[in-house]
């Protein structure tokens, strides 16, 4: 990790280290810290400082700050061990020394420093990760690194290069490269800087980043308009299960966006230059239809498709439904470690998979719990067996729980009368003897309508009590 200065020109950049050097200082119990003085041994140096210690009273420290792009030279380095040479001459106080840069030292001085650190370990050279490492202890607010990876990620699908540190005017940036030659900057707060920013025009006129700044707001409705219109073209497909004319599609598209949202052009050709190179579909630039014939397109389309979000209409579509059979347990069997799944499991595990694309998602990807288990052995236990289809089915009823929850998802289990959802949990806790405490929780909610704003009628969750009827006696009742 590096640390960047930026400034409105080379001598604002050679301040603004020398109040960052400060900090440093500061930070590490230095006193009487100045920047711009004169020695005492009658050399101007950038940052001075004092060290008081209970043995050895105050020690001097004197600071060389080089903020430029290039690597400091043999002549840098000569000219400020000078200085502490000249310093050491006419002071009675002990004299160290701290040279900071920016970018660091070219072989010579490097080789230089290695052996004068042998015989004085007072004098330092700061660059690279551990001057990023003291800079960030100056900032008790700047987060973990991993806080700020984790922001970024949730604002784009661009994969992060590299992260080093911003400085200027006393506050910390974090800078990302990203694929393609892009970058962003994240605030302390992991706020996204904007184009308009007075850090981001700094950034491109007064370091040598390379690269285009992202504005990832941007480029997030911009991937969100092109997913968008990848589902809108998935589900027609599934929906008229037969080939369709992409540009007539992209009229249409438009068409049943109107008054909404408009799509530009070359992100509807951004989307379909990448669907044309899916598995799953057949065809060419002008025409374009799903492709089952293989089972492995099938897994292609399905964790495509149903990772895009759901289009509720499209669950109760045939071409859809057909998906679910018998060869696509087989595959399922085999992604989890070979799992056996019995010829009687195998019915309520198509159902299952039929109403919840969650379920779904989850059967067609490896489980770690299952497959790293299977993995230690060579020949699987018969109770190992069952116990990784008990959790298989555990980790899909979940799927299943998450997605009857979802408000999107609301009417189409109305429609499909599937009305009521309820959980039995079973709570023991057990001694050696016997059973310490016992505990079952039995929960019920259900989906139904009821009227809102005075005719308008709307799809609700409804939690139901356990003494309330069954569905079929409310329903034989009324």
């Amino acid at each position: 990790m590096k640390v960047f200065i930026i400034g409105e020109s080379s001598q604002d950049r050679g301040k603004q280290l020398e109040s960052l050097t400060l900090l440093i200082l500061k930070n590490l119990n230095y006193s009487n810290c100045h920047d711009r003085v004169i020695s005492s041994g009658g050399s101007e140096v950038d940052v001075m400082a004092e060290l008081k210690t209970p043995l050895f009273g105050p020690t001097e420290v004197l600071c060389e700050c080089k903020a430029t792009a290039k690597k400091s030279d043999t002549t840098d380095w000569c000219k400020f061990l000078g200085k502490i040479f000249l310093a050491e001459l006419s002071s009675t106080k002990p004299i160290s020394g701290l040279f900071i840069s920016l970018s660091g030292g070219n072989g010579n001085v490097i080789g230089s420093y290695k052996e004068l650190i042998k015989s004085r370990s007072d004098i330092r050279i700061l660059t690279g990760e551990e001057l990023a490492s003291e800079v960030s202890k100056c900032f008790p607010d700047f987060k973990e690194n991993d806080f700020y990876f984790r922001m970024l990620s949730k604002q784009t699908d661009k994969r992060i290069l590299t992260q080093n540190l911003i400085y200027y005017n006393n506050e910390l940036y974090r800078i990302f490269d990203l694929e393609g030659d892009f970058y962003s900057v994240l605030n302390s707060d992991g706020n996204l800087l904007l184009s308009d920013d007075k850090v981001i025009s700094l950034v491109n006129d007064s370091t040598n980043i390379s690269g285009e700044f992202l504005d990832v707001s941007e480029d997030k409705k911009r991937k969100d308009l092109e997913l968008l219109c990848e589902g809108y073209v998935l589900s027609k497909l599934i929906e008229t299960n037969s080939s369709i004319d992409i540009s007539q599609l992209s009229k249409e598209f438009q068409g049943e966006l109107k008054g909404q949202s408009y799509v530009p052009e070359d992100v509807i050709a951004s989307m379909f230059n990448e669907l044309t190179q899916q598995p799953f579909i057949e065809g060419n630039k002008d025409v374009i239809q799903l492709d089952f014939s293989e089972i492995r397109n099938t897994l292609s389309f399905l964790n495509r498709y149903l990772s895009i979000g759901v289009f509720p209409k499209m669950l109760r579509c045939d071409t859809y439904l057909d998906l679910f059979n018998e060869d696509l347990v087989s595959k399922i069997s085999e992604v989890q470690g070979n799992l056996p799944i019995p010829e009687s499991d195998e019915e309520m595990l198509l159902k299952l998979l039929s109403v919840s694309p969650s379920a779904v998602i989850r059967a067609i990807n490896p489980i770690p719990f299952i497959v790293n288990s299977r993995n230690e052995f060579e020949n699987i236990p018969e109770r190992l067996n069952k116990t990784h289809l008990e959790f298989f089915f555990k980790v899909l009823f979940e799927g299943l729980y998450v997605d009857y929850d979802k408000r999107i998802l609301f009417e189409y289990y109305l429609n499909i009368d599937l009305i009521e959802f309820e959980t039995v949990t079973n709570y023991k806790l057990k001694t050696s003897k016997n059973i310490f405490l016992e505990h079952e929780d039995r929960s019920r909610f259900a989906i139904g309508k009821m009227t809102s704003n005075g005719d308008k009628t709307i799809t609700i969750k409804l939690i139901k009590t356990n003494d309330q009827p069954e569905p079929w006696d409310e329903s034989h009742n009324e």
